[in-house]
C-alpha cells in the first residue's frame, strides 16, 4: 500500500490566491508547494529542482467543466509537468461532467465569475461535483504510467 500523505495548505486571509492573475498564480504556488513540501500531487515526485519550481498549478476536476471552476482555489493542486500535461490528458475526454451536474453545481456555488470570492475551502457545491466526479469512468488517480492501482489512504501529519 502505498501512503500519501494530506495536503493542507495555509491560506493568509490578507493575501490573494488565483489561477489568472499572475501575482495570485504565484502566491498559490508559493502556498501549494509549502504544503506539500515540494511534491507532485499525483506521483509524489519532486516538483522543486536546483532551485527552479517544476509545477504546474493543476485543476484536480478540469476547469473546461465549468468558468467557476478556473479560480476555484479548493480545486486547484500543485502537479509536476509529466503527470499534468500528459497523464492527465489521458481520458480527458471520458471525464466531461454532464451539463445537468455543472448546471446543479453553477446553481449551487456562491462563487460568481464576474464578482470573484476569496473561497480557499471546498464549499457543499464542489464537494458534491467532486463526488459525480469519481463516479466518472477514468476520473480515478493513476500513479503510475500502465494503470497500476494502489489503494489510497489519507495518512494525517
Amino acid at each position: 500500500m502505498l501512503e500519501l500523505p494530506t495536503f493542507k495548505p495555509k491560506y493568509k486571509k490578507w493575501k490573494r490566491y488565483g489561477y489568472a492573475n499572475s501575482v495570485e498564480k504565484n502566491n498559490l504556488k508559493t502556498v501549494l508547494e509549502a504544503s506539500t513540501e515540494g511534491y507532485c500531487m499525483y506521483c509524489f515526485s519532486r516538483v522543486r529542482v536546483d532551485q527552479k519550481l517544476y509545477a504546474n498549478l493543476e485543476h484536480a476536476i478540469e476547469k473546461r467543466n465549468s468558468e467557476k471552476l478556473i479560480e476555484c482555489i479548493p480545486n486547484i493542486g500543485l502537479s509536476c509537468a509529466v503527470c499534468n500535461q500528459t497523464f492527465k490528458r489521458i481520458g480527458e475526454q471520458k471525464r466531461k461532467l454532464p451539463v445537468e451536474t455543472i448546471e446543479q453545481y453553477e446553481n449551487n456555488s456562491k462563487c460568481s465569475v464576474e464578482n470573484r470570492k476569496q473561497c480557499t475551502v471546498a464549499c457543499k457545491a464542489l464537494r458534491d461535483l467532486q463526488k459525480s466526479y469519481n463516479r466518472l469512468s477514468g476520473a480515478e488517480i493513476i500513479l503510475q504510467p500502465m494503470g497500476v492501482k494502489v489503494q489510497l489512504r489519507n495518512v494525517n501529519r
